[in-house]
């Protein structure tokens, strides 16, 4: 879903012939980096509160550290090689920024994971309702940042509802995590009574068109792309989260099925694929886009380029992660 997600933003940033099956197909794989917050909020949560404080860490931040360093410091090296910048330069760009965009992620799960023992004994101490009314309040507090989002780019306003409440901290990526973990905890006692695993993936795919509505609406009265409600944490969003999390935890696969192996054998090497992709995809962006322009004259040509361009990428990151993997000194970065 990452990868499609960006190869669809390749289109976004310009109105056109272009731009709606970007917006539409965009939308409808938003959730995909909640997904991995809520993942890691099931598995580790609770792991955060039983396990030591700096066992805890260790073993988190040895999994993260390399890689974080490794693709950083490619990003970065070669931004300064072609930006013809100091040294001094790769140093802050390396501590200060992400390096490529896309790894804003592996940088935001360095705080998570320092966070995660601490709220892990909040919530395996906390009731139920306890828990319900975080998520509340952080799901209203993310709605409210979206809103005044919305309404400043409007209006030309800088209104900042959240700071002058101090809530601002409630709209963190944590309450994904504390909402995946109580999902899946609570997985036996109403989730597998909830209707068929379809009808949440029904509902999943109307909220994800929702957003694609909300955002054509407002591109439409700006007069330009605007991907406010593309925020992980707009209300929309959440909910498609929320929906197809619920789905994932009902849907059973044939354990010979073709589906389960292809998703075994990426997961095994999904933190590498997700490391490689954006420079395969960048590489390919420069050297394929730019003849393939004067096509993309319609939505289904578009969208069919986007699946394209998301498969090749997919299956060539996957590649690279195999070979790394096999490579001693690189193994540790994917």
């Amino acid at each position: 879903m990452v990868i499609i997600l960006h190869s669809a933003a390749n289109y976004f940033y310009e109105l056109g012939p272009r731009w709606m099956a970007s917006n539409i197909i965009d939308s409808l794989v938003r959730p995909c980096v909640p997904l991995f917050f809520m993942i890691s909020g099931a598995l580790l949560l609770r792991r955060g509160a039983i396990e030591g404080f700096f066992c805890f860490l260790k073993n988190r931040y040895c999994r993260i550290i390399c890689p974080l360093v490794f693709w950083s410091s490619l990003a970065c090296l070669s931004y300064v090689y072609f930006k013809n910048e100091s040294p001094v330069y790769f140093i802050l760009r390396l501590f200060a920024t992400t390096g490529f965009y896309h790894l804003w992620y592996l940088y935001a799960l360095v705080g998570l994971y320092a966070l995660l023992p601490i709220i892990g004994k909040w919530y395996v101490n906390s009731s139920k309702a306890e828990i319900l009314f975080f998520l509340g309040i952080w799901f209203c507090v993310c709605s409210g940042s979206t809103m005044t989002e919305l309404i400043n780019k409007i209006t030309g306003k800088n209104v900042d509802i959240l700071n002058l409440y101090n809530v601002r901290e409630f709209a963190s990526y944590m309450g994904f995590m504390v909402l995946g973990a109580l999902l899946f905890e609570e997985r036996n006692n109403y989730i597998n009574k909830c209707p068929r695993a379809e009808i949440f993936l029904l509902l999943f795919a109307v909220v994800g068109l929702l957003t694609a509505a909300v955002t054509y609406a407002v591109s439409m009265k700006l007069s330009e792309p605007c991907g406010i409600f593309y925020s992980y944490r707009a209300p929309l969003v959440i909910t498609a989260s929320f929906l197809y999390f619920i789905y994932a935890l009902r849907i059973k696969f044939d354990s010979n099925s073709i589906l389960l192996r292809c998703v075994s054998v990426i997961s095994q090497y999904s933190l590498g694929i997700y490391c490689v992709h954006a420079f395969v995809l960048y590489a390919a962006t420069k050297s394929i886009l730019p003849r393939i322009q004067g096509v993309l004259t319609n939505f289904w040509k578009t969208s069919l380029a986007i699946l394209a361009m998301s498969i090749s990428v997919l299956l060539i990151s996957l590649a690279i992660s195999m070979l790394f993997k096999r490579i001693p000194l690189l193994k540790k970065v994917v």
